[in-house]
């Protein structure tokens, strides 16, 4: 008679080993049902090898693997990995070249809301997991990225994306962009589709909420491109923003797609000072270059003054931007000027204010 075996000796994992594996004329066929329409990717004519795996030993099995996406854009994954030990451990890269974008119009309808209806993708990928903690780099290159109309979707982002895309994409009609992006895999909630998608959505935020700044750092412009400061009562462009104005005429050349909008601003709010008196009260006399700055402060000026003012400072920097930045003046555009202090309180009133579409 044998004794049924103990809870514990069946409670036991099994042992799991694997010898060195070559892949020929491999097909991985890649279906997610999360979208609807689904994705799906063929990974085809597949060769490689992997190395030996086993689930009681933590040493990581080389990879190397090499096919084309569906016939056509090659694809090549490369690095260490062990998906038969606890915890997962693996340090992968995968690359491919000139994936046709509109592929990906599942994805793109679900999260953006738009179809995409011509480019191709290039991507340089590295994939490293550790004490269950994810490190991943995305590098991807889009080339000539084209959306079609508008689609209606309740999980798509209300960030205005054709900005954003127009923003990310320079004069040849490429995006050349780098997506970090990390996690827990014992976060019950972990998924990498969850993360890639947030920290895309994060991406397009930064760009639409402070395009200005993105401006600069892809350019060399440490200042704030959103605006040009003048001097009370002037409209000549100051020389200190002259150089600004060189660095977002270069943006705006390399960004074909954006228009920008320039608002004049002004406004006063001090009260007028009255001629300075001795202890008896008569006028004193002051020097002519008080005088003249006294003379200045009570000219009365009227609201038509400072519209003329405000809409002469665009108009300058409009110019500038035009003539000596090379910009198409169809691509400029002076708005309606505003007269009061609405606004950001930290900037000059004495100033041009950009937007972009």
């Amino acid at each position: 008679m044998v004794d049924p075996p103990t809870r514990a000796a069946a409670a036991l994992p099994a042992r799991i080993r694997i010898g060195g594996t070559e892949i020929l004329r491999g097909n991985v066929n890649f279906t997610d049902n999360f979208v609807k329409p689904n994705y799906t990717a063929n990974l085809t004519d597949l060769v490689g090898t992997v190395g030996e795996l086993s689930s009681d030993r933590a040493v990581l099995a080389d990879v190397s693997i090499r096919g084309r996406v569906d016939r056509d854009a090659p694809v090549e994954i490369t690095g260490k990995v062990n998906p038969l030990a606890t915890p997962l451990a693996l340090d992968l890269r995968g690359a491919t070249r000139g994936v046709e974008l509109p592929r990906l119009t599942p994805y793109s309808v679900k999260y953006a809301g738009y179809p995409i209806t011509g480019g191709k993708l290039s991507m340089d990928v590295h994939y490293r997991i550790e004490d269950s903690k994810l490190q991943a780099e995305n590098h991807l290159f889009l080339d000539q990225l084209t959306f079609g109309e508008r689609v209606e979707s309740p999980t798509a982002t209300r960030l205005p994306v054709l900005l954003a895309v127009a923003l990310l994409t320079n004069s040849r009609g490429e995006i050349d962009i780098n997506l970090p992006i990390s996690g827990s895999l014992d976060d019950p909630h972990f998924s990498i589709g969850g993360i890639i998608v947030q920290v895309i959505v994060n991406l397009l935020t930064k760009v639409v909420t402070a395009p200005f700044s993105l401006l600069a750092a892809a350019f060399g412009g440490g200042a704030d491109l959103g605006h040009v400061e003048f001097a009370p009562g002037s409209a000549l462009i100051a020389e200190a923003e002259l150089k600004k104005l060189g660095t977002l005429a270069k943006a705006l050349n390399d960004r074909p797609a954006l228009r920008l909008d320039m608002t004049g601003r002004v406004y006063a709010d001090a009260t007028i000072p009255d001629k300075p008196r001795n202890l008896i009260g008569m006028a004193k006399s002051i020097p002519a270059g008080e005088m003249e700055a006294l003379i200045m402060t009570t000219v009365t000026v009227t609201e038509t003054d400072l519209h003329r003012l405000a809409n002469d400072r665009a108009t300058s920097v409009r110019d500038h931007l035009s003539e000596q930045g090379k910009v198409p003046r169809e691509r400029l555009f002076v708005v309606a000027p505003l007269l009061d202090d609405s606004g950001d309180a930290k900037l000059p009133p004495a100033r041009v204010d950009f937007s972009l579409k």
